[in-house]
């Protein structure tokens, strides 16, 4: 497969199987930034895969599922854009909700604003 064709599957196979979501750890009521999608352990091939052509985060395996997540507004941001060409809409707009969520949060955060508005580009 050429990388354009690797990047059009992984991002298929995001839009069917993967998500872009915010949440708030307990401990410190910190929000991070998050990308995830997960299989049964039989697909754990395919999750693998998707890790490779992407380049970051980290697979893990449980008795039930085979999961993929990154963390952090560098990595989440970087691979939406990766994958951004062959993403549906639907799913460009969950990371726009997510990204939006992210930056309107008013607790802390596991990156500081100043990195975040350095990717942004922000004076």
């Amino acid at each position: 497969m050429t990388r354009d064709q690797e990047l059009a599957w992984a991002a298929g196979f995001f839009d069917g199987e993967g998500s872009t979501f915010t949440s708030v750890r307990t401990k410190g009521r910190r929000m991070i930034l998050l990308m995830g999608l997960c299989q049964r352990p039989y697909g754990g091939a395919l999750v693998e895969e998707f890790h490779r052509i992407v380049g970051v985060g980290s697979v893990a395996y449980g008795k039930l599922i085979t999961q993929w997540r990154v963390g952090g507004y560098k990595d989440v941001s970087s691979t939406i854009n990766l994958l951004r060409p062959y993403l549906h809409e639907i799913k460009l707009l969950q990371a726009e909700l997510a990204f939006e969520r992210y930056l309107a949060y008013d607790g802390p955060r596991n990156e500081s604003i100043l990195t975040i508005n350095k990717l942004l580009k922000v004076p």
